[in-house]
């Protein structure tokens, strides 16, 4: 059996017996950040575009009912996450960009 992901996919247990199949995929992109108390924007802009944080998840899940209230599920997946550093970003251990 395969069904469409959900949200809390696993808060549901599945019937006894078949093996149940899901796939699932997620992509986002994000502009501005919140760190800490402080809101970041994030845009490098380059040859008339304008790039932030890409984020690209997926994975494969199985669940097998084992009895009403016992499955067991695996899942196998990959994150990857995109990022331009801008040559003028502050470095880690530096208060300041570096010099121009």
């Amino acid at each position: 059996m395969f069904r469409t992901p959900r949200f809390a996919q696993w808060a549901d247990v599945v019937e006894p017996g078949p093996i149940v199949g899901s796939l699932a995929y997620q992509e986002s992109e994000a502009y501005h950040i919140w760190a800490g108390n402080t809101f970041h924007d994030v845009t490098v802009k380059s040859g008339g575009e304008s790039y932030g944080i890409d984020i690209n998840q997926g994975y494969f899940a199985l669940q097998y009912g084992i009895a009403p209230r016992w499955a067991v599920d695996l899942s196998i997946g990959a994150t990857t996450v995109g990022g331009v550093i801008s040559p003028t970003a502050p470095r880690a251990g530096r208060s300041e960009p570096p010099p121009a």
